[in-house]
């Protein structure tokens, strides 16, 4: 068995350079594969299971630091009590070149130790590089998010700043509290996130123009989306609150949050065709489109996405909608095909729910029952004034 310091009293024959090249490439060497790890366990394979990828980065960064500090040796210092390790190493060397080869090994292990023990620590919180760096949106949102035309009687009372709970994508959320008149009602939450203020503020920077998504009266909240420019995908968004006084006397509170969120395409469950499909149903310019989602099951493959639509929109209206034109002959766009209402219903006081055949999706199945292949499905809410949409496939 080779001494603590043999692969370097060895392998150098004698010389510094190669003594340092050797230091250079195995401390070094062990922080990339510790960073490399990392990047792998970014992977989407590993999003649900962080458990293992970070047991084995810490046994990594143990592991690789005790072994180098055995092989090629280290200074004493207070944690090991002033006793070093393989300082036969150094009188290899002319005094000068032992403490500079003495100086870069301490140097690299420092590093070293730093990098592999960071990137354990990022693989097991799932830290992204954003989170060190941050993008131009997130260094930018705090500028935004000043831009807020907050009136003149409100009262910032706290605020805190963090992501918005996913790790996959770049994020942030700034959420902002303030305390407003007694007198101040949902009426009035609605009407200052459609002020025109948003979009040009007189009084400085201007946040950007906001359209309004939903708001739900029972809930007392609003969402709305910066509008962003043709062609690009909403990422800004802004959620309202309006919370009555806990006690008489106290004031009322609005709780504003203002989130960027990177869009990033899912890897959705389903087929893409399923997905390009529903996204060519034509809807009617007003819906302001909110997100989407895809799931597969014994019923189906469905891709849906979700609406706010204005507060008058109605179970007739939808009704309306499927069986008019726009299916066959949009105002803008391709037309999507033409489709057959089978049924809407009421399934609630505030629910209703329509469903339609594609037409010209038909089958014989093996029994010689004819069924249909494709689906729309559209159940509208009237509480928040959403519609959720859905193109189903069923073979």
């Amino acid at each position: 068995m080779k001494g603590p310091s043999a692969y370097l009293a060895t392998w150098n024959h004698g010389s510094a350079g190669r003594a340092a090249l050797l230091l250079l490439v195995t401390h070094l060497g062990a922080v990339a594969v510790a960073w490399g790890a990392w990047a792998l366990f970014l992977l989407p394979a590993f999003y649900d299971d962080r458990l293992l990828p970070a047991i084995g980065s810490w046994l990594f960064a143990l592991t690789a630091s005790l072994w180098l500090m055995l092989r090629f040796g280290f200074w004493g210092t207070v944690a090991t009590r002033g006793v070093g390790h393989g300082e036969e190493l150094l009188a290899t060397f002319s005094p000068g070149r032992a403490v500079a080869v003495g100086l870069l090994r301490w140097a690299l292990q420092i590093v070293m130790i730093a990098g592999v023990f960071g990137a354990a620590v990022l693989v097991s919180v799932d830290g992204r590089w954003w989170h060190l760096v941050g993008t131009a949106e997130t260094r930018a949102l705090g500028d935004r998010v000043a831009a807020v035309p907050i009136p003149a009687d409100w009262e910032l009372d706290r605020t805190e700043k963090g992501d918005d709970g996913g790790n996959h994508h770049p994020n942030l959320r700034y959420w902002l509290t303030y305390d407003v008149p007694t007198t101040y009602d949902f009426d009035d939450l609605r009407a200052w996130l459609a002020d025109p203020a948003w979009a040009d503020n007189p009084a400085g920077a201007s946040f950007g123009a906001l359209r309004v998504v939903s708001c739900d009266r029972a809930d007392q909240t609003c969402r709305a989306q910066l509008v962003p420019p043709p062609g690009d995908p909403v990422e800004h968004f802004v959620r309202a609150e309006l919370r009555p006084p806990a006690y008489d006397g106290d004031a009322a509170e609005v709780d504003l949050q203002v989130t960027y969120r990177q869009y990033v395409e899912p890897h959705w469950e389903v087929d893409h065709r399923v997905v390009a499909r529903g996204r060519a149903i034509p809807v009617p310019a007003d819906w302001v489109p909110d997100d989407e989602d895809a799931s597969d099951n014994d019923a189906g493959q469905y891709f849906t996405r979700s609406f706010g639509v204005p507060s008058t929109y109605t179970g007739a209206d939808l009704r309306a909608w499927l069986t008019g034109p726009d299916f066959t002959a949009p105002a803008t766009g391709r037309p999507f095909g033409a489709v057959t209402l089978d049924e809407c219903r009421a399934m609630d006081a505030d629910t209703v729910r329509c469903a339609a055949t594609v037409d010209g999706t038909w089958w014989t199945d093996g029994y010689g029952i004819e069924r249909a292949r494709d689906w729309v499905e559209a159940t509208l809410r009237t509480d928040d004034h959403t519609v959720r949409l859905s193109f189903r496939r069923t073979d």
